[in-house]
């Protein structure tokens, strides 16, 4: 080891002064300029409607063709999947965001894209109107029916009449097997939401939805994702994802 050493010493140079004619090579890149978007790879529809409406707005491309595929994703995530092979199959939901100054009409475009989303939720509401309400009275019968048995058979049974408390039990058997559903009704957007309420939506509601503002604020500071809270909810829409 010892000649190793003295071996590397004897064959060190003295340093010397860089030549500052030389520009060194920097740690870090700066940032790369972008590349003009491409937006004659969009579906022929679809870049119609970005081209012509990015015209009428003056907004940046990359924008307008953010809002036309958020909408897509919207649209189609809930009726198929993609499929890379037979094992690597995944949803067809996007995550997406985009940094833009106040003015550069961010809003218009999310409108003018959504718009048919929200014509559509607010005609299968209408639609569904009368079959949520009867399905609400079935089930606020239901559940005074099933309070009203429970009632009986505990009363039957502290009085010892245990045959009289045995059908009442039947009967309330029978009312289980029969107990009404709530009608769903499509909910398609969420901004300032909590897990519970978005994971009770999915379920009992629309199984299809989005979490999505055109003001970020009201999502990343939103209730879910406080300190305390945003790992869990993170966690939670993977899983769902």
């Amino acid at each position: 080891m010892f000649d190793e050493v003295k071996s590397m010493l004897a064959d060190a140079k003295p340093f010397t002064q860089p030549n500052n004619n030389v520009e060194p090579i920097p740690l870090m890149t700066g940032p790369e300029k972008s590349a003009p978007y491409p937006v004659d790879l969009l579906p022929d529809i679809i870049r119609d409607a970005v081209s012509s409406y990015q015209e009428y707005g003056q907004q940046p491309i990359e924008m307008v063709a953010m809002s036309a595929i958020a909408c897509m994703a919207l649209a189609c995530q809930g009726l198929a999947n993609v499929a890379r092979d037979r094992q690597l199959v995944s949803p067809l939901s996007l995550s997406m965001i985009v940094s833009a100054d106040s003015g550069e009409r961010k809003t218009s475009g999310d409108r003018m894209f959504f718009s048919g989303a929200r014509e559509w939720q607010k005609e299968k509401r209408e639609e569904m109107r009368d079959r949520i309400k009867l399905a609400e009275v079935a089930i606020k019968s239901f559940e005074a029916q099933r309070t009203g048995l429970l009632s009986q058979i505990t009363a039957f049974t502290k009085k010892g009449r245990m045959s009289q408390a045995e059908e009442m039990r039947r009967q309330l058997e029978e009312l289980e097997l029969k107990a009404p559903i709530k009608q769903p009704q499509p909910c398609l957007f969420y901004e300032d939401l909590t897990q519970e309420g978005l994971l009770k939506g999915l379920a009992n509601d629309w199984p299809s939805a989005s979490v999505a503002s055109d003001e970020g604020g009201l999502v990343v500071g939103g209730h879910s994702m406080r300190e305390e809270k945003a790992t869990q909810f993170f966690a939670c829409m993977n899983k769902l994802w």
